[in-house]
């Protein structure tokens, strides 16, 4: 099984960068499934923040990737 995948994640982030560059778009870990919503956006926002690609973030997004990708929860980071 994989770590993390578009179809079978239930968390999906968006980091939203500044123009001219694509957005990054990571999925939560598959085995932290059955975790809460806290736990696995906590997870994720502590190891993005170690990437060297945050310099290059306006927002990070969190959505629902199961169901009605509804927006979770939204960071503002400039």
């Amino acid at each position: 099984m994989a770590f993390a995948s578009k179809e079978d994640s239930r968390i999906r982030m968006v980091a939203l960068t500044i123009n001219g560059m694509d957005n990054i778009v990571w999925y939560s870990p598959i085995r932290g499934n059955k975790k809460s919503d806290d736990v696995i956006i906590n997870g994720m926002l502590y190891r993005f923040q170690a990437r060297p690609e945050i310099k290059y973030v306006n927002k990070i997004q969190f959505y629902n990737n199961i169901g009605n990708n509804e927006l979770i929860r939204e960071y503002q980071i400039r």
